[in-house]
């Protein structure tokens, strides 16, 4: 790791197509020391080659292509310009996979993550906002090995031709799906990444972003949240509308990167605004006192639960702000009934203290002592005792 100059390191060692050994090494935060673990998100880099490899050959299989024809023959949206060292060999998928082809571009530097990224065309020909130079053929096909990742950006482009389908999509469903992998993509699953990746980090595999929850650890979501209260209560068809007129606002005008720093935290505003709704009704229901300790600590729990879960613990599918209140009191009684039944148990199983010891613990009259004990379960009584002073 000293001699590479990388942070962290991930090892793993498989036998018979099972994981006999994994181990993490290092750091995935150097700035917060946060250790990595096998659970950490590293870049994929050229392990994706054999992938998009077999992704080639299936179509070689499926008769769609042949291993041995020139790809302009396949190719739609761009094409190898012909020059003196394809005059007489060409390239073609088998020199593609086997990097024999000729092209230039041995690997690629990277985005900042502030930097806007480029299409596949623009990659190709060596167009900003790509920070590589155009793939060429520079070589006669088929005369030299020479190691280009710009032999495998144009197989992408060639099996996108050749499919119709985005690349993302075919390596889903011709390979990943079939071994139930879905960590691969460029753009993980929010829940995902937020607890693996780090802040401040981005994955750039062909085109895709992948950004680390940021948001919520610099409360940059709870932020939003003040500022769009109105949204809350709005129909979904309006809350549609509005992420997608921001969508296409921010993807015409700015990157990717930025769209995504601006709607991520919208939404989770949103789910949070959503939530802190659900969760005050559901408070003011139970008339939980803030200055005890333990209702204090469960309103916090509740506060900062997901509105996902609210809706697993009270079973119902949210719809209306409205329904949510209905479902919330018959919620709330059900709670108050369990609570007296449990409250009156326990009475009923204590042992009746002796006179002295209840004088000394206790100021109350019983008459006072069960209404606040009733209190505390939902009933109230007037019942005089008949020997007041005294437990029953």
């Amino acid at each position: 790791m000293k001699y590479y100059h990388v942070p962290a390191v991930s090892i793993a060692l498989i036998n018979e197509e099972e994981i006999e050994w994994a181990k993490a090494y290092g750091y995935m935060n150097m700035d917060t020391m946060k250790e990595a673990d096998t659970l950490t998100l590293f870049q994929a880099g050229s392990i994706s080659k054999p992938v998009s490899a077999l992704a080639a050959l299936q179509l070689v299989d499926q008769r769609k292509i042949d291993l041995d024809e020139n790809v302009n023959t396949y190719l739609r949206t761009w094409k190898v310009k012909n020059t003196s060292f394809t005059e007489k060999e060409f390239i073609t998928l088998r020199r593609l996979l086997t990097h024999t082809a000729g092209l230039t571009v041995h690997g690629f530097p990277g985005y900042a993550q502030a930097d806007a990224l480029p299409a596949l065309i623009q990659i190709l020909n060596g167009e900003e906002p790509a920070n590589s130079p155009a793939i060429i053929s520079d070589l006669v096909p088929g005369t030299l090995w020479r190691y280009s990742g710009g032999g495998y950006v144009l197989m992408q482009q060639l099996l996108e031709d050749i499919t119709g389908s985005d690349f993302v999509t075919l390596i889903q469903q011709s390979i990943l799906s079939l071994i139930e992998q879905w960590e691969y993509q460029p753009i993980v699953h929010w829940d995902q990444l937020s607890k693996k990746f780090p802040w401040g980090v981005f994955m750039l595999q062909g085109a895709g972003l992948a950004i680390a929850e940021g948001f919520k650890a610099s409360n940059l979501s709870d932020t939003v949240a003040t500022f769009l209260q109105f949204i809350v209560g709005a129909s979904d068809i309006t809350i549609i509308f509005v992420v997608i007129v921001l969508s296409a606002i921010f993807t015409e005008f700015t990157s990717n990167l930025a769209c995504a720093t601006i709607l991520f935290p919208i939404l989770d505003s949103i789910d949070y605004e959503y939530t802190r709704e659900v969760s005050n009704r559901l408070l003011s229901s139970l008339n939980l006192n803030s200055e005890d300790d333990d209702n204090e600590r469960h309103r916090r729990q509740i506060t900062t639960q997901p509105i996902r879960r609210i809706q697993k613990e009270l079973d119902y599918p949210i719809e209306t702000m409205d329904k949510i209140n209905e479902r919330i009191q018959q919620e709330v009684k059900k709670r108050q009934a369990a609570a007296a039944a449990a409250a009156a148990s326990t009475l009923a199983s204590t042992a009746k203290p002796t006179n002295r010891n209840y004088q000394k613990s206790s100021s109350l009259s019983v008459d006072d002592q069960t209404n606040r004990d009733n209190a505390i379960t939902g009933k109230y009584t007037s019942k005089k005792q008949t020997n007041p002073g005294k437990p029953s």
